[in-house]
């Protein structure tokens, strides 16, 4: 499926609701595990990931597991239209879920900290989480964090005009400025890759997108923040924890979005379908 194609696919799936339309274009990308009622899952699948196509808390989970070396299956659905099943295993109805079949019963893992730290713990060695307490303490507290740096971006890209916008704008960039006296590169904790970086991860993808598409600089001029950023990206992990159209999904969301950013990127489009227009015009004279 073209980039063209799949974005229009998605934006309309996100418009009607249509969860059928939408996994249609995600199963593009991803092999969907099929469970009808959630009672069951294939008998081979000892972990099974329920997860969604754009959630950074999934891409925790995935990034977490590659690093350990674990095999997940994965069972996508459409948080627009949560399966009846989906809800009764989830307390928060909320993605990611981990799915354990084990000694011949299931458990149902939620929270991706939960998650990541029962692979981190049920896989091979090396651990991701560090031994003393007081760095482990300060792992986890700034993986909460990372967590409200995906609050506040949820926040821009949801303000509902220019000056809210701007405000959440600089609320990210001194949430990064913070980061900046904290990293030790060339990870977050220094020559050990952990769960820091792995909440990072997806952080920092957001902000590929939004950089792409809007006139937004938030990390430039911190040094220490931009090569750790460089160096996640980098990290096939990382790299691989998202199907090859993510991009142009994610684009498409944040473009369907009914904020400022949403009509900006939509003005955008139609200002460059005029001048496209203007130009085929002209060169038909």
């Amino acid at each position: 499926m073209s980039d063209r194609k799949a974005e229009a696919e998605y934006v309309a799936a996100l418009t009607i609701g249509n969860a059928k339309v939408l996994n249609s274009v995600l199963a593009d990308d991803f092999v969907l595990i099929d469970v009808v009622d959630g009672s069951e899952v294939p008998k081979e699948a000892l972990l099974t990931l329920v997860s969604h196509y754009l959630c950074p808390y999934v891409q925790r989970a995935i990034i977490v597991a590659s690093e350990k070396g674990i095999d997940l299956n994965r069972t996508m659905i459409d948080l627009a239209a949560k399966p009846d099943w989906f809800l009764v295993l989830s307390p928060t109805g909320k993605v990611p879920l981990l799915r354990v079949r084990t000694d011949g019963a299931e458990h149902v893992l939620f929270e991706s900290a939960a998650i990541c730290e029962y692979l981190d713990e049920t896989g091979p060695v090396p651990r991701l989480v560090p031994e003393d307490p007081i760095a482990r303490a300060k792992d986890r507290a700034w993986v909460e964090f990372a967590s409200g740096t995906l609050a506040d971006i949820a926040g821009l890209y949801s303000a509902p005009d220019r000056e809210t916008f701007e405000i959440k704008t600089d609320v990210l960039r001194r949430r990064f400025a913070q980061l900046e006296q904290a990293v030790a590169l060339p990870w977050f904790a220094g020559e050990r890759f952990g769960f820091v970086d792995a909440a990072f991860g997806p952080v920092f993808r957001y902000l590929d997108a939004l950089e792409r598409l809007v006139d937004l600089s938030l990390v430039s001029d911190l040094a220490s923040v931009a090569s750790w950023r460089r160096n996640l990206a980098d990290r096939p992990s990382i790299r691989l924890a998202i199907g090859p159209n993510y991009v142009t999904h994610l684009e498409a969301f944040l473009r369907a979005r009914k904020s400022y950013l949403g009509h900006l990127l939509f003005s955008r489009i139609v200002h460059v379908q005029h001048e496209g227009s203007s130009l085929a015009f002209l060169s038909a004279e």
